[in-house]
């Protein structure tokens, strides 16, 4: 009877034996099975990233890509707040200075003011982030002698400004958009190219880009279109200040464009980048150009003016 007390005994202490190593090994697959399932679900979202982001006014150095984090925008002078979209998956959140932001495409306004460098926080929902930085440098207005057509002499010819081709411009206070005078051509030509008002040396860095701009007012006349007159801008470039030498692109001209409207004032825009502008330039000319368009019911006596020429870098 001791001897199956005993048989009995071992037998369940080896049972249990079995058992715990069995329960163990099951515990120790069920802990590993889902520590790989954690693993495998925390690896789709730690890869933290926009999908896109934009900025305007401006464009990104360099084009945006998931990776790259560190971006660089340059706007004109006048500008105190950009728009940015940004894109991301849904489980994902970011907010700039503070404030949560849109993932969806939508158009958020941030203030230059407030926020520059503008760094977007992303995170998941892990707490793993990523920050992309967004550093705006705002254009400088490089200066241009007589500007706004304001100091003119006798014959109310503007200073610092030379006529090129035939016919002639004079400084007027009939419309302006600053100050008391705009100029205007005293007629215009069928072409483009027929005559053009030439800005005195602007120098420049050839490394930054360029903005040329100049505000026009096109005189209403009843049952007139827009259309009937032409605008178009010119840049000539130099390889001295004095601009005597020319650069080894000697110019660049903006595709000719009317108004939207007339009897309003309206800004005319001309951009290039550095890459378009010759790398031996160190000064510029601008030039202001005007035609009427037959056509459209254009005539040489329809009157157009122009005022507060600017060039930004």
């Amino acid at each position: 009877m001791g001897k199956k007390i005993i048989l009995l005994q071992l037998y369940f202490l080896i049972l249990s034996l079995c058992c715990n190593s069995a329960l163990e090994e099951k515990s120790c697959i069920s802990e590993t099975s889902q520590s790989a399932v954690y693993l495998e679900d925390y690896s789709l979202d730690e890869n933290v990233a926009l999908d896109f982001l934009s900025a305007s006014p401006g464009k990104f150095w360099p084009d945006f890509k998931p990776d790259i984090t560190q971006y660089y925008l340059t706007v004109p002078a006048e500008v105190s707040s950009i728009e940015i979209i940004a894109r991301a998956r849904e489980s994902f959140f970011a907010e700039i200075g503070g404030r949560s932001i849109s993932l969806k495409g939508e158009v958020e306004i941030v203030s230059l003011e407030s926020d520059n460098p503008i760094n977007i926080n992303l995170n998941n929902n892990y707490g793993e982030g990523k920050v992309y930085s967004i550093d705006v440098k705002k254009m400088s207005r490089l200066p241009i002698e007589n500007y706004s057509f304001e100091e003119f002499n006798e014959q109310n010819q503007p200073f610092k400004w030379t006529m090129t081709g035939s016919g002639g411009v004079v400084s007027t206070n009939s419309f302006a958009h600053s100050g008391n005078y705009s100029a205007s051509f005293a007629s215009l030509t069928s072409t483009i190219s027929g005559r053009e008002l030439m800005s005195s040396a602007i120098e420049i860095n050839p490394s930054k880009d360029l903005i040329l701009s100049v505000w026009f007012f096109l005189e209403e006349v009843s049952g007139a279109v827009a259309e009937r007159v032409s605008v178009s801008l010119k840049i000539y470039y130099f390889a001295d200040k004095e601009c005597t030498i020319k650069a080894s692109t000697a110019s660049s001209t903006m595709t000719k464009i009317s108004l939207d409207e007339q009897g309003q004032w309206q800004r005319v825009f001309y951009e290039r980048s550095s890459s378009q502008i010759p790398q031996d330039a160190v000064a510029i000319k601008v030039a202001i150009r005007a035609c009427y368009e037959k056509d459209a019911g254009g005539t040489s006596k329809d009157k157009i003016f122009f005022d507060d020429v600017e060039v930004q870098q």
